[in-house]
C-alpha cells in the first residue's frame, strides 16, 4: 500500500471515531439546548411585554382620573377627541348612580354615550366601582359585540365609566412572531383573551382559565411551562409573566414540535459537518503525504539538473513539522555541495563584470580627459604656430593681441581643468587639506562676485545678492566654501541667457541651519539628468548645453566638498526656464553675532 493511502486511512479513522460517538448523543443535547433558549428568550420577551402593558395600565389610569375629575367638576376639556384616540379610549360617560341617566360625557360625535346606561352593564359597573381609585373590568362585549374594557369609579352620587378598545393589546400581540407558530397571548384577570393570533378566539374573548399555564398566570406566577394548546391542538412550551396590580398576564408560546425540528436540524447539520470533516481529514492526509514526499522529489530533480550541467541549482529546506529530519539533512548536504559550486561560478562571473565595468569606466574617463586636454592644447598650438610662422609686420597689433588672448584663455582653461582634477583626486583619496576657521559668510559671496565679474559683464547678467544677515559667520574651510560658491554661481552665469538674472540668497532657518540658494533663469536641466550630473564628467543631455563649454567636474566637486562639511546639497530645475541649487549648512557650523538672528 502506498504511503499516501496509509495516511488517508489513519486520519479518517482518527476523525470518524469521536464524531460517531458524539453524534449519537447529540439529539438529546440539542433539544435541551432549545428548551434552555426558550427559558431565556421567551421569558425575557414575556417580561418585556409585561412591562409595556404595565406602562399602558398606568397611562390609562392617569388619563381616566384626569378626564373623570374634570367631567365631574363640569370643566370644559379641549381637544378631547385626539386625547381619547391616543390611548384607544372609546368615550367617557358620567351617569347618575341611582338612575343610570348620563349627565355628562367626553366622546367623539361618532361614538356618543347613550342617554342612559344599559341595565346589564350598569349593575356590573356599580358592583365594580370604588370611590378611592379606578377599577378595570374584565374584557366584555360592547354594544355591537366588539371587545371592550371598562374603567369605573364612584364620585359621590355619580358613576364615571371609560370604555377602552383592545386595539393596543391586539397590536402588541401581533408584534411578536417567531418560528412558524410562535406567538404572544394576553389574558385579563378572568382568563379571557385580550389578544391571540387566532382571530375567532380573540373576537369572542375565549376564556382559557382552565389551561394549566393560565391558572399559574392568574395565580400571579412568572416562569416557563409546557402545556397542551386547544387552539393549535399541539403541545406548547411558553415563557409567561403576570403583571402586578393590573390583573393582566402575557405568555409567549411555541410548539414543542418546532423545538424538536430545530434540534433535529442542528443534529443533521452536525452530521453534515461530520462528513465534511472526514473529507477534509482525508484531503489533509493526502496533502501531508505529498508534502512529506516533496523534499525527496525535489532533491531527485535537482540531482538530475546537476547531472545535466546546471551546477547552481539548489533545493529549498522545508522545516515543517511533517518533514522527517533525515530528509532535511539530505537537503542541507545537497545544498552545501551545490552552494560550493555556485559560489565558485558567481565569483568568476562577478570578477568578469567588475573587470568589464572598470574597463568601461576607465575608457570613458580617459576619453573625457583626453578631450578636455586636447581641445585647449590644440588651440594653444594653433595660435602659437600662427604667431611663430608669421612674417614680421604681416600681423596687425590687434590680431597679435587677439591670438595671444586665445592662447591665454586656453591655457587658463587647461590650468582650471587640471586644478579641478587634482581637487577631485584629493577628495576621492581623502587627502584634501581642511583648514577649519571662522569667517563671515559675506566674504565668500563677494569673492565669488569679484572672481566672476568678467563673465557676468560679458553676458550682461543682473546679479542679485540677498544676504539676510551680513554678520553671520561660518566655521568651515573658507577655501572650500569659496570653491563651492564659485562653481555654483559660475554654472548659473554660464548657463543663463544674455541679460538674464542670477540670484544668491542666504537665510537662517527656524532650526538654526543656514540656507544658501543660487537661482538662475537660464536653460535649465532635464529632470532625468539631475542625479547624473553630480558624477564626474557627466553633463545634462541637452543640445543647447553641448554648445556651452564645461568639463562636468564642478558639481561633482561641490557635492563632495558639501559632504565633507556635513552640508546638504540639492538641485532643482525646470527645464528651459530655471535652475535652483540649494546648500544647507548645519547649525553647528553657523555663528551669528547679530542679536536679532540669535533671538530667532
Amino acid at each position: 500500500m502506498k504511503f499516501s493511502k496509509q495516511i488517508f486511512l489513519i486520519f479518517s479513522a482518527a476523525v470518524a471515531i469521536p464524531f460517531v460517538i458524539l453524534w449519537f448523543s447529540l439529539s438529546d443535547i440539542m433539544y435541551k439546548k432549545e428548551v434552555a433558549n426558550v427559558e431565556n428568550q421567551h421569558l425575557l420577551i414575556a417580561r418585556n411585554l409585561g412591562a409595556a402593558l404595565r406602562r399602558y395600565h398606568t397611562d390609562l389610569t392617569a388619563s381616566f382620573e384626569f378626564v373623570a375629575s374634570n367631567l365631574v367638576a363640569r370643566n370644559k376639556l379641549a381637544n378631547i377627541d385626539s386625547f381619547i384616540n391616543t390611548l384607544s379610549f372609546r368615550h367617557f360617560c358620567v351617569a347618575n348612580i341611582q338612575t343610570g341617566v348620563v349627565i355628562a360625557q367626553a366622546a367623539p360625535k361618532t361614538i356618543p354615550c347613550p342617554d342612559k346606561m344599559p341595565a346589564k352593564f350598569f349593575e356590573t359597573f356599580k358592583s365594580l366601582a370604588k370611590e378611592d381609585k379606578p377599577v378595570f373590568s374584565p374584557v366584555m362585549a360592547g354594544p355591537h359585540g366588539q371587545s371592550l374594557l371598562f374603567i369605573v369609579q364612584k364620585f359621590d352620587d355619580t358613576l364615571v365609566v371609560g370604555a377602552v378598545t383592545t386595539k393596543y393589546f391586539v397590536d402588541l400581540g401581533k408584534a411578536v412572531a417567531f418560528g412558524e407558530k410562535g406567538h404572544a397571548a394576553i389574558i385579563d384577570q378572568k382568563g379571557n383573551l385580550l389578544a391571540h393570533p387566532k382571530p375567532s378566539w380573540a373576537a369572542t374573548r375565549k376564556n382559557i382559565a382552565q389551561i394549566s399555564i393560565a391558572k399559574r398566570m392568574l395565580a400571579g406566577e412568572t416562569g416557563v411551562e409546557t402545556f397542551y394548546s386547544p387552539a393549535l391542538k399541539a403541545d406548547m412550551i411558553a415563557g409567561f409573566a403576570s403583571i402586578n396590580n393590573t390583573g393582566w398576564s402575557v405568555m409567549i408560546p411555541q410548539p414543542v414540535s418546532e423545538l424538536k425540528m430545530a434540534a433535529k436540524s442542528a443534529h443533521n447539520t452536525i452530521f453534515t459537518l461530520f462528513i465534511m470533516c472526514i473529507l477534509v481529514a482525508g484531503l489533509a492526509a493526502l496533502f501531508i503525504a505529498r508534502k512529506v514526499m516533496e523534499p525527496l522529489n525535489n532533491v531527485l530533480k535537482a540531482a538530475q539538473a546537476v547531472e545535466e550541467g546546471d551546477h547552481g541549482v539548489t533545493v529549498s529546506i522545508d522545516n515543517s513539522w511533517h518533514v522527517p529530519h533525515e530528509f532535511k539533512d539530505m537537503q542541507e548536504r545537497f545544498n552545501a555541495m551545490a552552494k560550493a559550486v555556485s559560489k565558485y561560478q558567481n565569483i568568476q562571473k562577478k570578477d568578469r563584470e567588475n573587470a568589464e565595468k572598470d574597463s568601461k569606466s576607465k575608457t570613458e574617463y580617459f576619453a573625457n580627459l583626453a578631450h578636455e586636454l586636447k581641445t585647449p592644447l590644440n588651440s594653444i598650438l594653433g595660435f602659437s604656430s600662427v604667431l611663430r610662422q608669421a612674417t614680421p609686420g604681416t600681423l596687425k597689433p590687434h590680431e597679435q593681441t587677439e591670438f595671444l588672448g586665445h592662447i591665454e584663455k586656453s591655457a587658463g582653461h587647461l590650468l582650471s581643468f587640471v586644478n579641478d582634477l587634482l581637487d577631485l583626486n584629493r577628495l576621492d583619496s581623502g587627502a584634501h587639506a581642511f583648514n577649519e576657521q571662522d569667517f563671515y559668510l559675506i566674504d565668500p559671496i563677494r569673492f565669488c562676485e569679484t572672481t566672476l565679474r568678467k563673465q557676468i559683464e560679458d553676458k550682461n547678467i543682473n546679479m542679485v545678492i540677498e544676504c539676510e544677515d551680513k554678520e553671520v559667520k561660518l566655521l568651515a574651510d573658507e577655501r572650500s566654501v569659496n570653491q563651492i560658491l564659485i562653481n555654483l554661481v559660475g554654472n548659473a552665469v554660464r548657463y543663463s541667457f544674455d541679460n538674464g538674472q542670477v540670484k544668491i540668497n542666504s537665510s537662517l532657518e527656524l532650526n538654526g541651519d543656514l540656507k544658501i540658494v543660487v537661482h538662475d533663469n537660464g536653460i535649465g536641466i532635464p529632470e532625468a539628468d539631475l542625479e547624473e550630473i553630480l558624477q564626474p564628467f557627466k553633463r545634462a543631455n541637452d543640445p543647447h548645453l553641448a554648445e556651452i563649454h564645461g568639463t562636468g567636474l564642478g558639481l561633482s566637486i561641490v557635492s563632495k566638498l558639501a559632504q565633507l562639511h556635513g552640508m546638504t546639497f540639492s538641485i532643482e530645475s525646470e527645464h528651459g526656464f530655471s535652475t535652483t541649487a540649494t546648500l544647507i549648512i548645519p547649525k553647528e557650523r553657523v555663528i551669528s553675532t547679530d542679536k536679532k538672528s540669535q533671538a530667532a
